[in-house]
């Protein structure tokens, strides 16, 4: 029977202690500073400020409401300020602008008077202007674009240094950027996608993307991408990340094909992360790509549900003769501050359905500011009968996030993480793979964190640079190598259980 997040005591801590470190940094990033000893700081005088900025925008007329508005009753006023008001509430409303602004002015200099710059409104921080430089894009073909069809895409290279320079120069379970000291063109991207809106009725679209590049090897679908570069143990390959066509109604709108799972944070597009490096997470807690169907509706603006069934997990074709469930929700407050997101995957993963895999996704993001944002990752995952133990196994992690906007060209990226293979099945090198060069490492039983901090530097809105730095450990149990059959730890070849990398990528849109 599964073991529920819930129940299991390390959890309630580990979840207590990250909410607690995400809630703190909210208050301190949201909260004004304190005011000295012995200054005045009344909510209410603060509000009254407000409301008399407000009055000072608008043009004053001879009604008793505009009377009101320029001259508050005395009772209107809180009662430890009472004496600030100058205004007659018994006088003749004035027609005359300047004199209407002039009485606001005066008011608001007796309340500074008194009470200081503590009266002010708390200034807030203004949002940032986007990067310099328009955006430059395709030439786009007129057949496609008189049927709203367009073609987009970027290149993606970078650059990895491992500390430890293995002989292998494999950097162990890192992805994507897993070569030491060698260039990698991850990722050279082209879609081409006719967006669809139900708006008015019904619509109908879809999307095609093509990519080659280093990235394929960590993104293998059974059907695809092992059929179109065939076992010949290159770094270069060709994969089809996504293939669908798409149909929308009103709020409604459905997916058929292939393409990318709703699991998680970090996503397979480079410009959609803020780091070089892929978490554990991401890399081995969830499936990426799915084929299937799935559907999405929109309860109103904050609410929207979503539900389907596909193949399994990277499979092009049907293996287990049966479909995975893929479902989801997610609510958006009001004032669009905080997102939350809820996804699971559920369905057998073998010809004979006895491996059945549950795995879910819990993300939390919350904008602390017009720079910052903060986001909370939780995945679990659960299979019966898995095929290295015979039994069920599990898998879950921690994963935070903060990202600062320095300026319109730099932001601060930090991510700290805590991944715990349980049962050493699924933390599994795409060179367990035969003929695919790639770190073959797997069984490992135990723990992997890392720390990561970066920079994205964007000069233009076409080039995003995106310096790391990125600090691993494990603890656990002893793992093993396919292609040697040496057992080991899972960096520096099998020889440590730390590693330190550096790295640095460019992407380049069009």
């Amino acid at each position: 029977m599964r073991q529920s997040v819930i129940t299991h005591p390390i959890w309630g801590v580990l979840l207590t202690i990250c909410w607690s470190a995400g809630s703190l940094a909210a208050d301190v990033a949201s909260e004004p500073p304190a005011p000295p000893q012995g200054a005045f700081a009344d909510d209410a005088v603060v509000t009254l400020n407000r409301k008399l900025d407000a009055a000072a925008q608008t043009t004053p007329d001879a009604s008793p409401a505009a009377a009101n508005a320029a001259n508050p009753p005395a009772a209107s006023v809180p009662a430890a300020d009472a004496s600030c008001a100058v205004a007659d509430p018994s006088a003749p409303p004035s027609t005359d602008i300047e004199t209407h602004k002039a009485r606001i002015a005066a008011l608001k200099a007796r309340l500074h008077d008194r009470m200081g710059s503590e009266a002010d409104p708390p200034a807030e921080e203004p949002p940032l202007p986007p990067p310099p430089g328009p955006m430059i894009g395709l030439r786009q073909p007129q057949c496609l674009e008189s049927m709203g069809i367009s073609i987009s895409g970027w290149l993606e290279q970078g650059l990895t240094f491992n500390d430890d320079h293995p002989p292998s120069h494999f950097n162990g379970p890192v992805a994507n950027n897993d070569l030491d000291g060698e260039y990698q063109m991850n990722q050279f991207w082209m879609t081409l996608q006719r967006p669809v809106n139900g708006d008015n009725g019904f619509d109908l679209g879809g999307r095609i993307d093509l990519s080659y590049g280093t990235d394929w090897r960590w993104n293998i679908s059974n059907g695809l991408e092992n059929r179109i570069n065939g076992p010949n143990d290159q770094t270069y390959g060709m994969m089809l990340p996504q293939a669908y066509v798409e149909t929308a109604y009103h709020d409604l709108d459905v997916q058929l094909g292939h393409f990318d799972a709703i699991l998680d944070y970090e996503s397979l597009p480079a410009p959609s992360n803020y780091f070089y490096s892929h978490s554990y997470c991401y890399t081995y807690a969830v499936p990426h790509q799915v084929t299937g169907a799935l559907a999405n509706y929109r309860i109103d603006g904050n609410w929207s549900v979503q539900g389907g069934i596909h193949n399994g997990w990277n499979q092009f074709d049907e293996d287990s003769h049966s479909l995975d469930f893929l479902g989801g929700v997610r609510w958006q407050s009001s004032d669009r501050r905080t997102q939350v997101s809820y996804a699971l995957t559920d369905g057998p993963q073998d010809p004979a359905s006895d491996q059945n895999r549950f795995a879910y996704s819990l993300v939390i993001q919350e904008k602390l500011g017009p720079r910052s944002e903060y986001v909370l990752v939780h995945d679990l995952g659960v299979e019966d009968n898995a095929p290295t133990t015979g039994r069920q196994a599990q898998w879950y992690g921690l994963n935070q996030y903060y990202i600062y906007s320095i300026s319109n060209q730099w932001a601060a990226c930090f991510r700290a993480e805590w991944f715990r293979d349980q049962d050493g099945v699924i933390v599994d090198g795409p060179g367990t793979v035969p003929g695919v060069r790639a770190w073959s490492g797997g069984g490992f039983a135990g723990n992997f964190y890392e720390l990561t901090a970066g920079l994205n530097w964007r000069p233009h809105q076409n080039v995003i640079f995106r310096p790391e730095i990125r600090y691993d450990w494990y603890d656990g149990g002893i793992g093993s190598y396919a292609v040697s059959g040496q057992p080991g730890l899972p960096f520096n070849d099998g020889r440590s259980s730390t590693q330190f990398l550096s790295a640095a990528d460019l992407i380049v849109l069009f």
